[in-house]
């Protein structure tokens, strides 16, 4: 569904969800709450993700 998600997206926001993902990995599922907040955000903002992504980035440096 993540990947699904990305494709629909515009080709300026990938690297963002790319960086999610790795996050996702590194992390090794320690993040699955928010893991899955991002997940709801990516669908119901159908792609609209300026505004989004900032609360994205706060929320990763929040987790680190």
């Amino acid at each position: 569904a993540y990947h699904t998600a990305t494709r629909r997206l515009p080709p300026h926001l990938e690297t963002s969800l790319d960086t999610i993902s790795a996050l996702v990995h590194s992390t090794q599922g320690h993040l699955e709450t928010s893991l899955d907040t991002i997940n709801a955000l990516v669908h119901t903002t159908q792609g609209h993700l300026e505004t989004s992504l900032d609360t994205v980035n706060a929320l990763v440096h929040a987790t680190q």
